[in-house]
């Protein structure tokens, strides 16, 4: 039976698995018209480059040094991978907009001049097309669960794949429906290191009274450390809270492994971990909404909230579904807990440097 465990736990990892977390789109409509950019990175735009989150980010030093047949494939899949992932519709018409590609080959091209060798190789796309009525229908499908984060003057929203959205020539916020998609998707499948812990959880108790206790308790503390970030009250580092946070899937991990007794202050340790978790929920949201728009704030905090508490729900009942049946279940516990711990351990040292 750890068997089964051990089989669950390495089959979510690849699930987590891709180069780039979000591409934006820059979009501005009338009453007959729509303009927008789309910034990409090139690297991505090949599929040799796609799925795999152990690859090193390519640079703007890579790209300067393309063949002029990889620069026109770099055109060539630009322009596949948009036309298969964006879908627009108007007036219930599907729109095809004209794809403009800057000049790869070009000397004087923006990429070759422009920013330090170092830097992600990004290219700005142009997308235009007539629109037969005042609204834009904008749909997202990414095979790798990359985040589309589309920008107005009226506001930002973000669109996970599989997610659509309506325009309209004044500009519409992101619903609640919305928000909740994205905070599920933050948690399954994206969120592995959240997935870790809340199956730590499990682990260590899976009688429902203290299981549900400690579930309410991480989710009350993970929720409250994200509003604060949220609305700018506390603020910390990105690289020492990921440190941190990985630092809990050890903990969680090899208090499963020795399968030490419940001790009365783990509900404080956990609560502890719970609040640094939100610190690191807060730096996803952070690039999704718009700081000139305060209004938005508290539609964006309830709707990814609950997105990530019915993710983590989900994962509580997938694994009572999966391993509550097993008796006994030391084996289990202990088989789990040691590739948490491992995979705790692995972030922890892979974040440090």
């Amino acid at each position: 039976m750890a068997r089964a465990l051990v089989l669950w736990i390495l089959l979510l990892a690849p699930l987590a698995g891709h180069q780039i977390d979000e591409l934006h789109l820059r979009l501005e409509i009338d009453a007959n018209r729509m303009e927008a950019v789309v910034e990409v990175d090139a690297a991505y735009m090949l599929p040799e480059y796609r799925g795999d989150a152990e690859l090193a980010p390519l640079d703007l030093a890579w790209l300067r040094t393309r063949e002029p047949a990889e620069l026109e494939r770099i055109a060539a899949e630009t322009r596949s991978y948009l036309e298969s992932c964006l879908r627009f519709e108007s007036g219930g018409v599907p729109v095809e907009p004209a794809i403009e590609l800057p000049d790869l080959g070009s000397a004087g091209a923006r990429f070759r001049v422009e920013g330090i060798p170092e830097a992600l190789p990004m290219l700005d796309v142009r997308l235009s097309a007539a629109l037969p009525g005042p609204d834009l229908g904008v749909e997202w499908n990414e095979p790798f669960g990359v985040v589309l984060i589309i920008t107005r003057d009226s506001g930002i929203t973000p669109l996970v794949s599989g997610s659509s959205t309506e325009f309209h020539a004044t500009g519409d916020p992101m619903n609640l429906p919305g928000w909740i998609h994205l905070g599920f998707v933050h948690i399954l499948p994206a969120g592995l290191d959240h997935i870790l812990f809340i199956l730590g959880i499990f682990l260590r108790d899976r009688s429902w009274k203290p299981l549900v206790g400690k579930s309410l308790v991480f989710t009350a503390a993970h929720s409250l450390t994200l509003a604060l970030a949220a609305l700018g009250i506390v603020s910390l580092p990105d690289k020492p809270v990921e440190v941190a946070i990985a630092a809990s899937i050890a903990w969680i991990g090899i208090e499963n492994l020795l399968d030490r007794p419940r001790q009365s202050w783990e509900l404080a340790v956990i609560a502890g971990f719970g609040l640094l978790h939100g610190l690191g929920f807060a730096s996803q949201l952070a690039g999704w909404v718009d700081p000139s728009r305060p209004a938005q704030l508290p539609l964006a905090l309830t709707g990814f909230n609950v997105g990530v508490e019915l993710g983590q729900l989900t994962v509580l009942l997938g694994a009572g579904l999966a391993l509550g049946w097993i008796d006994p279940f030391t084996p289990v516990r202990k088989a789990g807990g040691g590739l948490i711990a491992a995979a705790g351990i692995f972030w922890v040292v892979s974040r440090l440097v």
